[in-house]
């Protein structure tokens, strides 16, 4: 099995940035409603808030980190057009999408 330098690319994007910020959306969620719930005691505010600014900062992060790749890496590479005449079109992934009528 080889990783190629778009199959890579194509991990980082996905599953590294994609999934972490899903996974810390989820987090934010249950922390907003944890706050939020009328008969919960009153937590240390000052422990509490940072470590929830560095978390959304963090968050911010994944998901800027996440449309940047995509947008100049992973996105150039799905757009590329083929050369005249060529028949493999493996590297080219919109093209070999719209080939066939299945697909397109």
């Amino acid at each position: 099995m080889e990783i190629t330098t778009r199959s890579l690319w194509t991990l980082i994007h996905g599953m590294g940035f994609g999934a972490l910020y899903l996974l810390a959306g989820s987090g934010a969620i249950v922390e907003l409603y944890r706050r939020n719930l009328a008969d919960s005691p009153p937590q240390s505010a000052l422990g509490g808030d940072r470590f929830l600014g560095i978390y959304l900062s963090a968050m911010a992060a994944l998901a800027w980190f996440a449309v940047l790749t995509g947008t100049y890496i992973i996105y150039p590479w799905y757009r590329a057009t083929p050369p005249t005449g060529t028949a493999e079109l493996g590297a080219y992934p919109r093209s070999l999408l719209l080939s066939h009528p299945a697909t397109r």
